[in-house]
């Protein structure tokens, strides 16, 4: 009787201590990261490995593989309320009441079929990568994206300038966040740059800026060509974290040459800011 007891009490033992595994390891799992700089929303689905009274261990590694593939997909639009479009929305702000948006997010999800497996000892991890932009980018179902390409604001004084390959703003230092389609104003709040000047077909190629930490952009200096325009950024606390003022002479120095217009249609455009590149979300 005294050996059953004690074997009751090491089983619940057992059951409660891997209760407390579960929710600790669950406690700290990353759902997804967003990844800025180069475009990359990665996405974690789990699902714990729970033995029974039946079966094995093939059949409830399987039951946790369903689990982690649901919880997957439950992270994927979970994800999108944390991807900044601009200033005012999030994917899933753009989703609701938008059948045909969710219903295009939705096979796309479901296209996209190459993910990572990872087995540990009380669970199973599936990780799935979606692209941004490129031929299998998602950004280009969200965002509307040249419906003004050629109406930059024209400016009536002369200044001298030459054409520029490109265009960097530094942004450091005034606590700005990425987005897919941040606003770039002059101080009369004139729309210097945005998703209405940029070729549909460069955005789903790169997007319509490139966001770097560095203040030597190494890896992105074929975007911006050999002599791109470079400016500081300017404080304007009216401004939310996502969008970008420069000053009224940046401004028509920029936008004097028809070949620089071209090169801001192309989204040759760097903002360097010094958040974090990777949001991890949990």
């Amino acid at each position: 009787m005294e050996r059953l007891k004690i074997c009751i009490f090491l089983m619940l033992a057992l059951v409660f201590a891997s209760n407390f595994i579960y929710a600790d390891e669950e406690a700290k799992r990353v759902t997804a990261d967003i990844d800025w700089p180069n475009g990359v929303l990665t996405v974690y689905g789990y699902g714990n490995i729970v033995p029974q009274k039946e079966g094995n261990l093939n059949e409830w590694q399987y039951k946790a593989v369903t689990d982690a593939n649901f919880d997957l997909m439950k992270n994927f639009f979970k994800a999108l309320k944390y991807l900044r479009i601009d200033n005012f929305h999030s994917a899933s702000d753009l989703l609701l009441d938008n059948k045909e948006l969710n219903r295009k997010i939705v096979d796309f999800f479901r296209g996209t079929k190459k993910k990572d497996l990872i087995y540990f000892d009380t669970y199973v991890k599936v990780v799935q990568r979606y692209h941004f932009y490129g031929s299998k980018g998602f950004i280009k179902y969200l965002v509307t994206v040249g419906s003004d390409l050629d109406n930059f604001p024209k400016f009536k004084d002369y200044v001298f300038t030459t054409d520029f390959t490109g265009l960097v703003i530094d942004a450091r230092g005034l606590g700005k966040r990425s987005a897919v389609a941040p606003h770039v104003y002059d101080e009369n709040h004139n729309l210097i740059y945005g998703a209405d000047f940029i070729d549909p077909d460069y955005f789903s190629k790169w997007g319509l800026v490139q966001y770097t930490d560095s203040p030597y952009y190494d890896e992105y200096l074929d975007r911006v060509g050999e002599k791109p325009f470079r400016i500081v950024a300017m404080k304007e606390d009216k401004l939310i974290e996502t969008d970008i003022e420069i000053s009224n002479e940046d401004a028509k120095i920029l936008l004097q040459s028809e070949l620089t217009k071209q090169r801001l249609k192309e989204g040759r455009v760097i903002i360097i800011i010094d958040s974090d590149m990777v949001e991890k979300i949990k």
